[in-house]
Formats: structure tokens, sequence, C-alpha cells
């Protein structure tokens, strides 16, 4: 995946993930001179379980801040969060315990304005 010279209004530069998959797993990728006016230029991803990023480069991006990655747990935004997919009172039990992993990545260059 290369996600290059891409500009977001708000946030997410590169790629925006939201609502995603319990794991999401980017691999061998790169994110260069993307541009977000507030967050995230590179990448961000808000309400994921579990992310993790290998052998990926994010590099030259600019935001407001975190230029380079931003990441967002449900518990971190909303500690009372329910998923109102089976019923009102259904809470997520994949979303307890969110992470963020980067194995063998460079962040280098990101601008924060």
């Amino acid at each position: 995946l290369t996600a290059e010279r891409n500009k977001a209004e708000y946030v997410g530069g590169g790629i925006y993930l939201e609502n995603s998959a319990k794991v999401v797993e980017i691999t061998n990728s790169v994110f260069d001179a993307n541009e977000a006016n507030v967050r995230g230029g590179g990448l961000e991803v808000q309400y994921s379980a579990r992310v993790q990023l290998t052998n990926t480069t994010l590099e030259n991006n600019m935001a407001g801040y975190a230029a380079g990655v931003y990441f967002t747990s449900v518990l971190e935004a909303d500690p009372n969060f329910r998923a109102p997919l089976v019923e009102p009172e259904y809470e997520n039990p994949d979303l307890q315990h969110c992470e963020i992993h980067l194995v063998e990545c460079i962040l280098a260059g990101n601008k924060g304005t």
C-alpha cells in the first residue's frame, strides 16, 4: 500500500479508518507527504481494538498535530461506549482493550504545524 501526496480537510490525510475490524494490520506500506488540516497527516485510526503497523514508513506527513499517525481507542474517546449491534445495552468485549503496535517501522520528517 502506498499513500502519497493526499490531503484531507480534517483528519487522516493518507488513510482514515473508523469503526474497523477487531484487528487492523498494515504491512509493507508507505505513507509519504500526506496532509491533514487537524491531525493524522499520514494515518488516522479510530475505534479499533488492535492496530499493527509492520515494516511501514510514515514520513514527510503534515498535520496540526500527530502528523505521522493518530490512534484513538473507543475507551479513550468514550469510556461508556455501547455498540448498538444487537440491542441498546450490548457491550462490545473486543473493544475493552485497545492497543497499537509498531514493528520495524520508520517515522521520520513528519511535521505538526
